[in-house]
C-alpha cells in the first residue's frame, strides 16, 4: 500500500515538472526603427506574452526581456503575432493579432485570467466590452461590444451576423473576415493563428466538513443495516490539468484526500457455526480517496460557477483493533462523484474555491464473502490554488 502511495505521488512530481517546462520557438521581434532580428523565443502562456518578451539571439545567448516600450512587436515562426498597442492610459502590453483587414482583431489576457478583445479600424483602436452585471441575483452579460461592431461595420449591413457572434476569439475572428470580404472583396486579409494554450497544472489545498453514511449489505438478500449518518471532516491536496481539450473551460482534477469517519453504528444479523446472531459495531475509520473528476466552467470572468463528474478510489486506511468485522471486509471502495462548485480568481494565478460534493461508494466482498459496505456522502470544502 505505501509503495503504490509512493509511486502515485512520484508521477504527480513528475507530471508537473514535464508540463512546466516552457520551450523556445525560433521567431523574430520588430523594433520600433523598423529592424527585424531573427532568433528564439520563450513560449509562454498567453497572459505572460502580452507583458513582456523573452528574446535571444541563439540558444547559448543571454535572455533579453523586452518590454512593449522597449520593441514594436514580435512573432514566431509558427505564425503567433503581438505587437505592442496603448489600451488605456499609461498601459502599454503586447495583444495578440488575430487578424489584419478592413478590421483589425486584437486578443489580451489581464492577470486575472479573463479575455479582452480589440478592434482596430482607420488606426483608431477600441475596446470591445462585455461587462457581466448581477440583476435579481442572476449575473448577466451586457454585450456592449454588439453595439460598437454594428456602428464600426454598418457600410457591410450585417446585422444578424453581428448580432449573433459570440464574445470569443472564433466568432470574432470569423465575423471580421466577413466583414472584410464584404467590404473589400479584392484583397484578402490575413489571419494569424491563434496556438492553442499550453497544458498547465497548478495545485489545490482543501479542507472540509462531511455527511456520510455507512451501510453493511446482505450479499443474499441484498438488504443493508439500518443507514447511520453522522459527521465527519477531509483535508486534501489536488492538481488541476488545463487546457487538455479544444474547450478551455474544461479541466481535470485528481489528488489524495483523507476523510475522519467517526461515529458510525452498524446493526445487521451475520451467520456463525452456530446460528446467526444480531451484530452491532461502531466504525472508527480513516479513508484514503483519490479521484478523478472532468469540471466545466460556464464562465471566463473572475467568478467562475463550475460542476464536475467522476470516479473515486477509497481505500480504508486504519480502524480500531476491536472492529473485528472490518477486517473480513475488502478495504478498497469504488464509486462515482458529483459536485457544484464557484472559483474566483486572485492574481499571479491563485484562487479561491468552494464545492459541495456528493458520492457514492461500495466496497469489494471481503473474505467473510457475505457483506460488504456500501455509503454516500455529502461534503462541504473550501480551497486555495497556487
Amino acid at each position: 500500500m505505501k509503495i503504490k502511495i509512493f509511486l502515485l505521488i512520484a508521477f504527480f512530481s513528475a507530471s508537473i515538472q514535464c508540463f512546466g517546462k516552457e520551450s523556445w520557438l525560433s521567431g523574430c521581434i520588430i523594433k520600433y526603427n523598423g529592424d527585424t532580428i531573427f532568433g528564439l523565443i520563450q513560449d509562454r502562456s498567453s497572459r505572460n506574452l502580452s507583458q513582456k518578451c523573452y528574446f535571444k539571439t541563439s540558444e547559448t545567448d543571454s535572455t533579453q526581456i523586452l518590454t512593449p516600450e522597449q520593441i514594436q512587436g514580435y512573432r514566431f515562426n509558427t505564425g503567433e503575432m503581438f505587437v505592442a498597442k496603448n489600451i488605456a492610459e499609461n498601459e502599454i502590453v503586447f495583444l495578440e493579432f488575430l487578424v489584419q483587414g478592413k478590421m483589425n482583431i486584437y486578443h489580451y489576457r489581464d492577470s486575472y485570467s479573463e479575455d479582452h478583445y480589440f478592434a482596430e479600424k482607420d488606426s483608431e483602436l477600441y475596446a470591445l466590452k462585455n461587462t457581466t452585471i448581477n440583476k435579481s441575483g442572476l449575473e448577466k452579460q451586457k454585450k456592449e461590444y454588439i453595439g460598437l461592431l454594428r456602428y464600426l461595420m454598418q457600410e457591410a449591413n450585417i446585422e444578424q451576423e453581428i448580432k449573433h457572434t459570440e464574445y470569443e476569439w472564433k466568432p470574432l475572428v470569423k465575423l471580421a473576415q466577413y466583414y472584410h470580404d464584404k467590404v473589400c472583396p479584392e484583397e484578402q486579409c490575413i489571419v494569424y493563428r491563434r496556438k492553442p494554450e499550453p497544458v498547465k497544472i497548478t495545485w489545490s489545498v482543501l479542507a472540509g466538513v462531511t455527511y456520510s453514511s455507512v451501510t453493511m449489505q446482505d450479499f443474499s438478500s441484498l438488504e443493508g443495516s439500518p443507514i447511520n449518518y453522522a459527521l465527519g471532516s477531509s483535508i486534501g491536496v489536488r492538481m488541476n490539468i488545463k487546457n487538455l481539450a479544444a474547450w478551455d473551460n474544461l479541466w481535470l482534477t485528481s489528488g489524495f484526500f483523507m476523510q475522519y469517519m467517526p461515529n458510525y453504528t452498524l446493526e445487521y444479523d451475520y451467520f456463525f457455526s452456530t446460528g446467526w446472531k444480531k451484530i452491532t459495531e461502531n466504525i472508527d475509520a480513516l479513508a484514503l480517496k483519490i479521484p478523478i473528476v472532468v469540471n466545466i466552467g460556464f464562465s471566463k470572468q473572475r467568478f467562475c460557477p463550475y460542476i464536475g463528474f467522476g470516479y473515486v478510489n477509497e481505500m480504508l486506511m486504519c480502524y480500531k483493533k476491536e472492529q473485528k468485522t472490518m477486517k473480513g471486509l475488502s478495504p478498497y471502495c469504488a464509486g462515482a462523484t458529483g459536485l457544484l462548485g464557484c472559483k474566483y480568481a486572485i492574481k499571479n494565478k491563485q484562487e479561491v474555491f468552494l464545492e459541495l460534493n456528493y458520492e457514492i461508494m461500495i466496497s469489494l466482498y471481503g473474505s467473510y464473502g457475505t457483506h460488504r459496505l456500501t455509503g454516500s456522502l455529502f461534503s462541504l470544502s473550501a480551497g486555495y490554488t497556487f
